[in-house]
């Protein structure tokens, strides 16, 4: 039973390490958020337009424009490779994609925590004896690489 407790133990370790960063990196460090059509001209100039916004239309179905353009009042731009006007009296939402700093902000300190728990255990190992005697060659000294212990110090496995 004991076993079991430790197997099931390490494999929910085990999922974590994998499901946290999977996670972390779907989120991604960008953000959706609202555009008004008038940001995408002003006075009859275009002013650092978005490359790509998500027009949700009327019905809910989103389309997704590149390089859009306010023409009077019919939002114009580039849909699967074609050309596609969208009246602005169709369209619910208008979206763009952002950078988001605090998610980077999180997505960065988290990411260095993971790092330093993983490292910190990696040197904390319960399974490990630390009074366990190292069979090498000190750092620096001539030959490389590490020579393992087997019954003597003297002699290589």
């Amino acid at each position: 039973m004991r076993q079991k407790a430790v197997v099931r133990r390490g494999f929910l370790r085990l999922c974590t390490v994998r499901l946290v960063p999977g996670v972390l990196i779907l989120t991604g460090c960008h953000t959706m958020r609202p555009v008004q059509p008038a940001q995408l001209n002003v006075n009859g100039i275009q002013a650092d337009p978005p490359a790509r916004v998500w027009v949700t239309r009327a019905d809910h179905s989103v389309l997704v424009l590149d390089s859009p353009r306010l023409n009077g009042d019919t939002l114009t731009g580039i849909a699967y490779g074609e050309p596609l006007s969208v009246p602005l009296s169709q369209m619910t939402a208008l979206r763009t994609e952002a950078v988001a700093p605090l998610k980077i902000v999180a997505l960065a300190t988290l990411t260095g925590a993971v790092l330093f728990s993983g490292l910190w255990y990696m040197q904390h190992r319960p399974d490990v004896n630390p009074d366990t005697p190292f069979c090498g060659n000190a750092i620096g000294n001539r030959p490389m690489p590490l020579i393992p212990c087997c019954y003597n110090d003297t002699l290589p496995c």
